[in-house]
C-alpha cells in the first residue's frame, strides 16, 4: 500500500507483511513483556533482531555499546525503561534519550517505534 493511497486514513487492510523486505531490528527493552511480543513477532516475520537490555549486556548508558547494537540496523522498536531508584526519573529519560538519538543518528536507522509511558521525546 502507498502512503498516497491512505487518503487520511489508516486502513492497512491491502499492506501485507509477506511482501514487506526483510529488516535488521533493534528492539529496545528485548526482555520485557512488550518487548519479548515484539522480538517473537518480528522474527516470526522473518526479519533479524537484535536485542538491548540491561540482562542482555547492552546498558543503555553505556553509549560504545549501544551504538553497536544499532549499527547496521534498519529500523528500531524503542521503550524507555522506569528506573524508580534514580532520584530525577524525568532527568534519566532524557540521558537515555540521549544516547538513543545518537545511536539512530550514526546508524542511518530510517524506521522508528517510540513506545514511552513518561515523556514526549
Amino acid at each position: 500500500m502507498k502512503p498516497s493511497s491512505w487518503r487520511g486514513s489508516w486502513d492497512m487492510s491491502g499492506y501485507s507483511q509477506a511482501s514487506a523486505s526483510k529488516r535488521t531490528i533493534v528492539v529496545v527493552g528485548a526482555t520485557s513483556d512488550v518487548g519479548r511480543t515484539a522480538v517473537r513477532k518480528l522474527t516470526e516475520q522473518g526479519h533479524t533482531v537484535r536485542g538491548v537490555a540491561r540482562s542482555l549486556g547492552i546498558s543503555l548508558t553505556d553509549r560504545e555499546a549501544t551504538d553497536r547494537a544499532f549499527e547496521g540496523a534498519d529500523s528500531a522498536y524503542l521503550m524507555i525503561p522506569f528506573n524508580l531508584f534514580v532520584e530525577d526519573l524525568h532527568e534519566f529519560e532524557r540521558q537515555i534519550a540521549t544516547s538513543l538519538i545518537s545511536a539512530i543518528r550514526g546508524s542511518g536507522i530510517r524506521r522508528i517505534v517510540l513506545l514511552s509511558g513518561l515523556t514526549r521525546i
